[in-house]
């Protein structure tokens, strides 16, 4: 209007008060011509409201969705204005007329209160496919009313003129899904016709159909018959070639609602004979996202004015908002024939699949797939290592032994392992037997000789005849972990006697232990003994712990003969560890027991050969 883009002959009114000055073409917004606004010829109240209008023929099909006023300013003498008004609009160039009514059911729109400010209102659902609109001006009371107005809206181009369905479904769980914007009719039944509302009003509802309580969302129940559905017939305003339709469905799966699961498109030009084979569609149903998406049907440039969609139940409820469609030219040398409703201009398949125009739904599904991929990959290159390193494990014979358990747990030894003498060779299965945890008397300890006892440990590798002397002096070696280096001694480096007073060899076969809770006694009578004769010391001393000194030296122990029945004297490397202070006897005494039933149970550890009781 502003623009002068609709001429002042397609602007017409009921009536004016002055053609000349106050006459519809000078009813354009912010511009002061003339009289300044358009005028009727009589004042309106309550009473005569409505019978007064200004119209715009708009010669094609538009889509109106907003409506602009002012007053008549007059250069500063205007004192008129419209309080309130109403819309209403043909598609048939004024033989059928409808009044916009808004989602709440109101149908006035606010006006204005002064003569100059611009009040714009925004269509809650707009006018489609119209090509005639009046502005009904009312008023409450006696009074003139003068106004000028712009239409906001732009040339529909492939929508349709009208559809006819059955209406929703009212007071669901889903909310009243109805289509509350048809202006056509409706039949007892409840079947619509002669209009169109919401399904092509350009508007989608959101994910969330609760939102203003399911208005933009149209819904279908199934009654849960075999091939229950819904039938849509479109009408256009004339003949069209259709390249592909678009539906805007939700997809809430878990509530039974679901895309269509298929389709059949008939096409007509008179509504009444259609096409014997349908465009057939069919949609996989999609159980991992629950959002509205578009649902594209390619139609295959079909030829027709009227369009039949039947729509197949998935599961309960079918939920449409938005229906649009894609057309293209038809030839200038087309010729309307009956043959023609069957021809499929296109090699496109039949049965498409549907497509998100925004691909949102396609990148979600992507994106899940890839992370369902890599948490696969992952889990199972995860069960993999852990068999590989059980394996290895099993092959290694490694075994972990608790430290802390057995530095606080007494040890058993059966009767029949007691042997104070080193007859039988150390790599016997039989030397021990599996930890037992047994409660014993408590015997004191009677304290009358002096003695002194070594552990002897093997290192980690198998005996071998020994180098010579003035190589094994000139060589390191590794004794324990608890070994540090040794500090300057003021004694004799060969000796290792300390005195203590001691209740004799049989006393040294148990002692009691105390860990400041529980006394316990621990039985050493399945250790050897060995004797000093068969020790000679190497270096000594070689490091020291908290208990002594640490020696190295070698042990000469009998063995039976592979080649023989008789036994042989073998010999191997040993370090030997020292028991100088008394105040430690019992933890000594206890880390020899532990370290002896560690020694049986692994190869890899050093083994305990026994100890040495040193006058």
């Amino acid at each position: 209007m502003e623009s002068g883009v609709i001429p002042d002959v397609d602007i017409t009114a009921s009536s004016s008060y002055n053609q000349q000055s106050v006459g519809p073409q000078n009813a354009r917004l912010n511009r002061e011509i003339s009289g300044g606004a358009w005028c009727p010829s009589k004042q309106l109240n309550s009473v005569h409201s409505g019978s007064e209008w200004i119209q715009v023929d708009l010669k094609d099909k538009f889509v109106i969705t907003g409506v602009a006023t002012q007053g008549r300013f007059g250069n500063g003498v205007g004192v008129e204005y419209a309080e309130e008004y109403w819309l209403e609009y043909s598609r048939d160039n004024g033989t059928n007329w409808n009044k916009w009514t808004g989602s709440d059911g109101n149908h006035k729109l606010p006006g204005n209160a002064d003569t100059y400010t611009v009040v714009k209102n925004e269509l809650s659902h707009p006018l489609v496919g119209i090509n005639l609109i009046r502005i009904v001006p009312f008023a409450g009371h006696q009074r003139t009313t003068c106004l000028r107005f712009e239409l906001f809206g732009c040339r529909q181009n492939s929508l349709p003129v009208r559809y006819s369905m059955p209406d929703g479904f009212k007071s669901g769980k889903f909310g009243d899904l109805l289509d509350m914007t048809y202006d056509g009719s409706q039949d007892n039944n409840g079947y619509l016709y002669g209009g169109i509302g919401q399904l092509v009003d350009g508007i989608k509802g959101d994910d969330n159909y609760k939102i203003n309580k399911g208005f933009e969302w149209i819904g279908w129940r199934s009654d849960g018959e075999v091939n229950d559905g819904v039938q849509i017939i479109f009408e256009f305003n004339g003949l069209e070639n259709f390249t592909s339709a678009t539906f805007h469905c939700h997809n809430l799966y878990k509530q039974d609602m679901e895309v269509f699961s298929s389709a059949k498109i008939w096409f007509s030009f008179d509504g009444k004979i259609w096409s014997k084979k349908p465009v057939e569609f069919s949609y996989m149903a999609d159980n991992a996202i629950d959002r509205a998406r578009d649902v594209v049907i390619h139609l295959h440039h079909r030829i027709g004015k009227f369009a039949k969609f039947d729509l197949k139940f998935a599961k309960k409820w079918i939920l449409i908002s938005e229906v649009s469609f894609e057309l293209s030219t038809i030839e200038d040398n087309y010729t309307q024939s009956y043959t023609h409703l069957e021809a499929v201009h296109s090699l496109t398949p039949i049965t498409t699949a549907a497509i998100n125009s925004d691909r949102s739904s396609l990148t979600e599904f992507i994106v899940l797939i890839s992370f369902a991929l890599v948490f696969t990959i992952i889990f199972s290159a995860s069960i993999v290592l852990l068999r590989l390193h059980m394996r290895r494990k099993e092959k290694s014979g490694h075994i972990v032994v608790c430290m802390k358990d057995l530095a606080t747990t007494p040890l058993y030894c059966e009767p029949k392992d007691i042997n104070s003498s080193r007859s039988s060779s150390a790599n016997d299965p039989d030397y021990a037997v599996p930890d037992v945890a047994v409660t014993v008397p408590v015997v004191s300890n009677n304290n009358n000789t002096n003695t002194t006892n070594t552990i002897i440990q093997t290192p980690t590798f198998s005996p071998k005849p020994l180098p010579q002397i003035t190589q094994l002096l000139s060589q390191r070696y590794y004794a324990s972990t608890d070994v540090i280096k040794s500090p300057k001694l003021q004694s004799n480096s060969l000796i290792m006697k300390r005195k203590f007073n001691n209740g004799g060899d049989n006393d040294m076969k148990s002692f009691k232990y105390t860990n400041g809770v529980n006394d316990a006694i621990v039985d050493l009578k399945c250790i050897p003994q060995i004797s000093e004769e068969e020790i000679q010391l190497i270096r000594s001393p070689f490091g020291s712990s908290k208990f002594g000194e640490i020696s190295i030296g070698k042990y000469k122990y009998k063995m039976r003969s592979q080649a023989s029945d008789g036994e042989v004297v073998d010999e191997t490397l040993v370090v030997l560890k020292a028991l100088r202070t008394e105040k430690l006897r019992n933890e000594f005494y206890h880390e020899m027991k532990s370290k002896w039933f560690i020694s049986a149970k692994s190869e890899r550890i050093a083994k305990l050969f026994g100890y040495v009781t040193t006058s």
